[in-house]
């Protein structure tokens, strides 16, 4: 487990110390963190036993000027929220908020040109979630396609009459039946959906 730690500056040589909440044992005592880039410093902690509570002090060294020397973090057993302290404004972010609101840190404020992405598909039943939702009154979005399907392309009958058929492609059914006066008007319809 890497723990990432922030400061202000660039070019410091932190240490990092760790103990084990469970007895208040230094597990970890004064060892190097390596420096990322931006302000970002890393220690792999390999020892980390995800059962156990830890309580890690970065000492960012005398170099430190115009900033925060020392950062706290609590390292958490696994089913435990992570925070994230923010050494310039000294703000802490519940990791699990982020992760459970589809934080990414590895895109988070990366746009990608739709353009460049090819082969993505929707699962059948995500397809299936996004026709089979009510969009007007109690019709999915599959029912109305199906209509407006024999309306367009059916075959119909009764033209002239006072009742028009649309049928269904299979011409199966009659999908859409419409009595009109007339005028051609439609006083009555009946739907089948199905």
């Amino acid at each position: 487990m890497y723990l990432v730690f922030h400061f202000t500056q660039t070019e410091l040589t932190p240490l990092i110390k760790i103990h084990d909440l469970s007895d208040n044992s230094v597990v970890v005592d004064d060892a190097s963190v390596s420096e990322i880039g931006d302000g970002l410093y890393k220690y792999n902690f390999t020892i980390y036993d995800k059962t156990k509570d830890y309580v890690a002090l970065c000492d960012g060294g005398e170099e430190v000027t115009g900033g925060t020397r020392y950062i706290a973090s609590g390292i958490s057993a696994v089913d435990a929220n992570l925070v994230m302290i923010d050494s310039d404004s000294q703000s802490v972010t519940d990791l699990k908020d982020l992760v459970d609101t589809g934080y990414n840190p590895s895109t988070h404020g990366i746009t990608v040109d739709s353009s460049s992405k090819s082969g993505y598909a929707l699962s059948s039943s995500g397809i299936d979630s996004i026709l089979d939702e009510a969009v007007d009154s109690t019709y999915t979005l599959r029912q109305i396609i199906r209509i407006l399907f024999a309306v367009l392309a059916g075959k119909s009958s009764g033209g002239g009459s006072s009742t028009i058929n649309f049928r269904n492609i299979g011409d199966t059914k009659n999908r859409v039946s419409a009595t009109v006066d007339s005028n051609g008007n439609r006083t009555a319809i009946t739907l089948d959906e199905t």
